[in-house]
């Protein structure tokens, strides 16, 4: 086998400095720490000025918390350009904080100024309370905020996660098309997709790109089915896309969707044990990885109680309620609903929401879906043609936040639904594959954003991605 050469990593990222957090984590300051030169950098988050010292925090985007200088040397305090949200480099020595609000502080040696702030011009100010619909005009500069920085940092983490979740169950990752010519939904709110042209060609073929229409994908799922058919367990973790025409909270025309299909699987509780499992273990792992800014968004963010519900979630069993007992749930409230329920149609966002807290606030499979109610892919209940075996997960707060369904891997049913859904023309190659070897296979589907604004209690789901889009909102 080839050696390949060890270029000498630690050496080269050394002289870019160690991050805030590898600083304010070291397990203890020994003399030889004391001793050691230091090199920080980032932002200054906060600065304060005395007649013999300057304080200020240092910010890298590493961390909730920033790492405080000092600054002794009256040229270093006079430096142009000293001021908040400056970038900055930092050389010195770490030494023991007399402040219990930081167990270490860096008194600076030297400091370069490596791109002054314009105080004036810039939008946000010091201890300055922003609403978040105000940081939305200013997408480009949410990272630097604290809130959305440590949201950012948890996105991470929890995509981090995800991944484990899936290598360590034996799940390919499988890069799935955002370019498609099929709605794996049918809800018909895809975006179409032209070329950008400015002559405006008269003939429609010549527009065609590639010679039918095609449309961004509002899900891989049907892409991600044939992968499980040659590699058994497949996932995907891909951009979505849905035109919606709606401004609330809770939605989004550019969202992220992590998928999973499964070869082999003809088991609907198996499928609900695998939708279960990954919502614990991979907010488990989050919260061991991400716990300081898991801290964060409860003390500021989330509303009260809500470390509760995400410990009774990882702790308890989830309820499973069939639709036909839910919607009785449900109509003995309706006067509760602006939408009444009504049976044959999808759960609305207030119905999933009361069903949990009926529930226990417990998340809830709501399973046993009348057919109407699910695509055309979801396979028919043995015995009752007019249901599926579909399950929603809805969670506290949030509502749904997983889908998943057994398929339906048999040719002649499948063709019907293809046919009746008028899917049977662009479908012809889903359909095939009922021919040539198709086992039974399931999956499901996972918003997340969702995820992320479910468990960090974040109240609008534009705040629980960097840079959302909506109807009328395509900023930068």
């Amino acid at each position: 086998m080839r050696t390949f050469l060890r270029l000498p990593w630690r050496r080269c990222l050394s002289t870019s400095g160690a991050s805030v957090r590898s600083l304010l984590e070291l397990p203890s300051l020994s003399p030889a720490q004391s001793e050691k030169t230091h090199i920080a950098q980032g932002w200054i988050k906060g600065i304060r000025r005395l007649k013999k010292a300057t304080f200020f925090h240092l910010d890298d985007g590493s961390s909730v918390h920033a790492l405080q200088v000092v600054v002794l040397d009256e040229h270093l305090r006079n430096l142009p350009g000293l001021c908040f949200g400056s970038a900055v480099s930092v050389r010195g020595n770490l030494v023991a904080s007399p402040s219990p609000q930081q167990p270490v502080e860096l008194v600076a040696t030297d400091i370069h100024i490596d791109s002054a702030n314009d105080t004036e011009a810039h939008p946000f100010k010091v201890k300055q309370t922003v609403h978040p619909d105000q940081y939305r005009q200013h997408l480009h500069l949410r990272p630097r905020v604290e809130r959305f920085a440590s949201m950012m940092r948890v996105r991470s983490a929890a995509a981090i996660a995800i991944h484990e979740f899936f290598r360590e169950n034996e799940f390919f990752l499988v890069h799935t098309p955002v370019l498609t010519t099929n709605d794996a939904e049918g809800g018909g709110e895809a975006f179409s997709v032209t070329v950008a042209n400015k002559e405006k060609e008269k003939n429609k073929a010549e527009e065609e790109f590639f010679g039918s229409p095609a449309s961004l994908t509002v899900s891989g799922q049907l892409h991600l089915e044939s992968a499980a058919y040659g590699l058994k367990r497949a996932y995907n973790f891909n951009p979505a896309f849905r035109a919606e025409r709606q401004q609330s909270r809770r939605h989004l025309s550019e969202f992220w969707m992590v998928e999973a299909e499964m070869a082999f699987l003809d088991n609907f509780d198996g499928l609900l044990f695998w939708m279960e499992n990954m919502l614990k273990s991979v907010t488990e792992k989050v919260l061991q990885t991400a716990a300081a800014d898991f801290k964060y968004h409860m003390d500021h963010v989330a509303p009260k109680n809500h470390t509760a519900l995400i410990e009774k979630m990882a702790e308890s069993s989830f309820v499973r309620v069939p639709y036909d007992e839910a919607m009785r749930i449900l109509e003995k409230h309706s006067m509760q609903f602006n939408t009444p329920p009504k049976k044959g149609e999808n759960l609305h966002r207030d119905h999933e929401v009361f069903l949990v807290k009926h529930c226990g606030d417990v998340p809830v499979f709501v399973t046993e879906f009348l057919a109407s109610c699910k695509p055309f892919y979801a396979r028919e209940m043995t015995g009752d043609r007019s249901k599926v075996l579909a399950a929603d997960l809805v969670v506290p707060e949030i509502g749904e936040l997983f889908g998943g369904s057994l398929r339906e891997h048999r040719y002649d049913v499948l063709r019907k639904k293809c046919q009746s859904a008028g899917q049977l023309e662009t479908l012809g190659w889903y359909l095939e594959l009922r021919k040539l070897g198709c086992p039974p296979c399931g999956g499901f589907g996972m918003g997340f954003e969702r995820y992320v604004q479910f468990l960090l209690g974040i109240p609008s789901i534009k705040d629980a991605i960097p840079y959302p889009r909506w109807i009328d909102h395509c900023a930068l």
